[in-house]
């Protein structure tokens, strides 16, 4: 047995007889956890203890029966118990289809909720006429529907759950994969005389990070435009671009107070959708697409602008800005670094003296 690889096991309260005969079928390759058995623990609210198995274990079964009658659309139908549904919902969130099961009885007709529409039950024997509550008959009845999830259990292993720090851990790792790539280009346009700006922007596009733990959305960098002050400082010149959006050759006349440069997030579209489910139920589902301008000093007299998108179901208040900003800094920080060196380059080379022939 493998104390290591922990399986939730759920039901009604109807239903315990059936989640200890599950619980004794696997206990022989993983430490099952019902919910009879201390998972909600004293003084201790059922949603938090719940969250806490969601975190912590590597598979979860749910026994389904149907416990309940619902009035649906003016027919009564046999259905499972809210809460049942409801605490699969969470694991199934969480481990996936792959490792979140569920047991249906044999011969029974009951509706299942249309979220589950794709998901095929595994199914344990039931004897409507003669029910039998006994373990050694509940253990045989659902033998079957175990060692379907003990394969599963056997070839897939505990599961990796994504701590804050492993969240790091692979955003550090993530940016360091971008950043060779980024220097990739950087080094092969080092041996050109002249430093294709645009090259080097395109592919600080593809290795942008922008995945922020701010928002759930992963960000997108549609375009990047690459500015040096001009001789007398009066105005923004493009040196580089590349991106959506980038065909037109752009300049900021720093007289006019109408091209002050900042960083805002504006929202550009919103599109709501009404679609008819399954159940004739009508369903309400809202897009908001974001763009976010934002100006980064490279090096004195140079200045990048980038442009991101991102899309939500949600609105992203604008105080969220100054905490999304400085998480792109930060997943960037070696990407800038890069770039900042290769600017450098540019302002040593324009300012030595030109070679007389």
């Amino acid at each position: 047995m493998s104390e290591d690889i922990h399986v939730f096991i759920g039901s009604s309260k109807e239903q315990i007889p059936l989640v200890n005969a599950v619980h004794n079928n696997l206990s022989r390759v993983c430490f099952p956890m019902s919910w009879t058995t201390g998972v909600f623990g004293a003084m201790e609210y059922n949603l938090e203890s719940l969250q806490k198995a969601v975190e912590t274990c590597d598979f979860a079964v749910f026994v389904f029966h149907p416990d309940d009658l619902t009035s649906l659309r003016g027919t009564e139908v046999r259905t499972v118990r809210d809460n049942v549904i409801f605490e699969m919902g969470m694991f199934l969130q969480k481990l996936g289809r792959e490792r979140t099961f569920f047991l249906a009885p044999e011969g029974i007709q009951f509706h299942f909720p249309t979220d589950l529409t794709g998901l095929s039950p595994l199914t344990y024997k039931y004897n409507v006429q003669q029910p039998d509550f006994s373990l050694a008959y509940l253990q045989r009845a659902t033998n079957a529907a175990c060692n379907v999830i003990i394969d599963a259990i056997l070839r897939r292993g505990k599961f990796i759950h994504e701590t804050e720090e492993l969240k790091q851990q692979m955003n550090r790792l993530e940016s360091v994969k971008s950043l060779a790539k980024f220097m990739d280009e950087v080094i092969r346009q080092a041996h050109f005389q002249t430093i294709d700006y645009d090259a080097i922007l395109g592919s600080l596009i593809k290795n942008f990070n922008a995945s922020c733990d701010i928002i759930e959305e992963k960000m997108e960098v549609q375009a990047v435009r690459l500015f040096e002050l001009s001789e007398d400082k009066s105005k923004l010149v493009q040196i580089g671009r590349s991106g959506s959006g980038t065909h037109r050759y752009e300049e900021f006349d720093l007289s006019e107070t109408d091209n002050t440069l900042v960083t805002y997030f504006t929202k550009q579209v919103e599109t709501s959708y009404m679609f008819l489910n399954e159940d004739n139920d009508l369903r309400h589902f809202r897009e908001l697409e974001y763009e976010l301008y934002w100006p980064v000093n490279i090096q004195k007299g140079i200045l990048a602008i980038i442009k991101l998108t991102v899309h939500s179901d949600q609105e992203i208040p604008d105080e969220k800005l100054e905490e999304i900003v400085n998480c792109l800094i930060r997943n960037n920080y070696g990407l800038f670094k890069v770039l900042r060196e290769v600017c450098e380059r540019r302002v040593q080379h324009a300012k030595e003296p030109r070679t007389k022939f």
